[in-house]
């Protein structure tokens, strides 16, 4: 079962810099290069921070890890990853990368913390934690795998 893990703490957000320049484009990291972000992503997120009349550009990141017996192939990693992806760019500035520099493929992703219909903010809460999880689970029962604790996972 994959493993979901929310590494922002309830109303933390994370500089994009440092988690999409430093770790998530790490071609050490994501080997296959299976990484959906671009050049401009972090100035793209700076410029709607400014359009929304906010100073700072924050981002809510989040890692999604699978056992080898249930996925081996970066390729189908990066099917998965689109596809969560496509969910919450209905809202948000998102971008992903599929790392395996370890014995478990995992995908990170970094979403703009401002939601730029409205300029609201992801505030971590459990409903919101709720409906990202839900959205993963039926975008991995597609492929036949299940999604492990996820009221744990989320804080709850």
């Amino acid at each position: 079962m994959a493993i979901f893990n929310l590494l922002n703490q309830s109303g933390q957000e994370f500089r994009p810099a440092e988690v999409i320049d430093r770790y998530i484009r790490n071609l050490s990291k994501a080997k296959s290069g299976y990484i959906s972000c671009d050049e401009d992503i972090i100035d793209s997120m700076d410029t709607m921070t400014a359009v929304q009349g906010e100073k700072q550009t924050g981002v809510i990141h989040f890692t999604l890890q699978f056992e080898p017996e249930e996925l081996t192939d970066p390729q189908i990693a990066y099917a998965i990853a689109q596809q969560i992806a496509n969910y919450i760019e209905q809202e948000y500035q998102v971008c992903f990368a599929v790392h395996e520099d370890s014995e478990k493929i995992h995908i990170h992703f970094v979403f703009h913390s401002i939601r730029y219909i409205d300029g609201n903010r992801f505030s971590g809460s459990t409903q919101e934690n709720l409906c990202l999880a839900e959205n993963i689970a039926e975008v991995l029962s597609y492929y036949g795998i299940g999604l492990t604790d996820v009221f744990r996972a989320v804080g709850t």
